[in-house]
């Protein structure tokens, strides 16, 4: 009697899992996410060069005030072409010399030959607890920090 109530049961359990609805998984018109778009090869009309001359992408006028989210500086290009993106490597420097954070951050632009632009980039210090030391004091508590800057790689327009 067992065996006869438990073999019906699972009778039962597979004619319902066979009539279930099917739930449709796909959807369509689907749109790449930034960073899917971001990973993508290198446009045919752009050009990279990984290898910075100093002297060609001049990085200066760094700010970060305590509660700012984000941080802004000025880069120069003395190239002969137009930036369209600069990739930096940022460490951030305590006033003991120590580096308490690095990060390398790739920065979309539009900077012409000769031309300076003012670039913003998120903040590293979501708590709001460190200041730039050449920015306004705050009276808060809170930490100064320096920062080095140094250009990885330039992508220009090819024309």
């Amino acid at each position: 009697m067992k065996i006869r109530t438990i073999a019906l049961i699972i009778a039962a359990a597979t004619v319902v899992g066979l009539t279930a609805k099917t739930v449709k998984t796909t959807q369509k018109n689907l749109t790449p996410t930034k960073e899917a778009a971001s990973l993508s090869t290198v446009k045919p009309e752009t050009l990279v060069i990984d290898s910075v001359s100093p002297d060609s992408v001049v990085v200066r006028g760094f700010d970060k005030p305590l509660y700012s989210v984000k941080e802004s500086f000025l880069v120069t290009n003395k190239y002969s072409r137009r930036i369209t993106s600069v990739k930096l490597a940022i460490d951030y420097i305590d006033i003991a010399d120590r580096t308490f954070h690095s990060r390398t951050v790739s920065v979309d632009c539009q900077i012409p030959a000769g031309a300076t632009r003012q670039l913003s980039i998120k903040s590293f210090d979501l708590q709001k607890s460190y200041y730039y030391i050449r920015s306004r004091r705050p009276r808060a508590q809170s930490t100064p920090f320096q920062v080095a800057i140094t250009v990885v790689s330039v992508t220009f327009d090819r024309k």
